[in-house]
């Protein structure tokens, strides 16, 4: 079904909060800055609210990572080089290995059956650093990172750099990131198929999204479907829906109820109204 998979790096194939506490702690005490959480917050809503300017195409990646550390400083009456503080910062993030749990496993298993790459907002030596420290670098194919292309997802030509590789089709590719505003609406506007990884299990998005799994064995599962079906499961008042292949539990009168036997038959929600079989919670009398 897909033969190109975009795996996002952040919070996808590596846990980008634990290399971010773990530099910004050196940092913060290199710096003389403290105590901890009153000026991670500083920074955080620094670093936030440039991420989100970058996304709008209103800085450039490499603006941002000068901008942010020459902010913080200034927020607590401190001078210094600001590019300087950053380059420390995302040396730090490769200091050790902060993949998520299954992901060198995954890379592992599915690189002599797919063309692997990484589609990631940052810098290209610093993704390629850190994903060399989690030794998964050599199971990916190609790189498409902000920084060298030029502009960040969700901008749809950043998806476009895509084109150039071999045997590339949107059809046969997906696009598999945790961020609902950079990867999946980018991914949307490029008419590519998107998998949102959402192991906190985040309520339901009203973006369009093919397929929402927890955690690495549900990607497995849908690179193995041949014909999914998609199905609508509704009761008097709501609709959820989910895509996959195999026997289909037989409905209780409790939604959510089903909607959980849906997803131990190997059942996937989606966003996508699209349904091909309708199950029913509501009760015969009702019917």
């Amino acid at each position: 079904m897909y033969t190109h998979l975009f795996f996002d790096v952040d919070d996808t194939l590596l846990d980008f909060k634990a290399g971010e506490h773990y530099s910004l702690s050196a940092l913060f005490q290199s710096l003389a800055l403290g105590p901890f959480d009153e000026v991670f917050a500083t920074y955080r809503t620094i670093n936030r609210a440039l991420w989100d300017a970058s996304e709008r195409g209103e800085i450039g990646v490499e603006d941002l990572m000068n901008a942010r550390f020459t902010e913080l400083l200034a927020a607590f009456h401190l001078t210094g080089d600001g590019s300087k503080i950053d380059e420390q910062f995302r040396a730090n993030l490769a200091a050790d290995d902060f993949s998520m749990p299954g992901a060198r496993e995954l890379l592992a298993d599915l690189h002599h059956d797919y063309t692997i790459a990484i589609a990631t907002n940052g810098i290209a030596t610093t993704q390629e650093a850190r994903l060399r420290r989690a030794d998964m670098w050599s199971y990916i194919d190609a790189s498409f990172v902000s920084n060298e292309i030029g502009v960040q997802k969700p901008d749809v030509r950043f998806f476009e750099a895509m084109l150039t590789l071999p045997r590339f089709s949107k059809a046969t590719s997906l696009m598999i990131g945790d961020s609902l505003t950079s990867d999946m609406e980018g991914a949307r506007r490029f008419g590519m198929p998107r998998c949102w990884y959402n192991p906190e299990r985040k309520p339901l998005p009203t973006l369009p999204i093919d397929y929402i799994i927890y955690d690495f064995d549900d990607l497995r599962r849908l690179l193995q479907w041949q014909q999914p079906t998609r199905v609508a499961l509704t009761n008097d008042s709501q609709t959820l829906y989910f895509v996959g292949e195999g026997p289909l539990p037989t409905p209780t009168q409790d939604l959510h109820e089903t909607a959980e036997k849906m997803r131990k038959a190997g059942y996937l929600a989606t966003t996508l109204e699209e349904a091909t079989i309708t199950l029913s919670t509501l009760p015969q009398s009702v019917k």
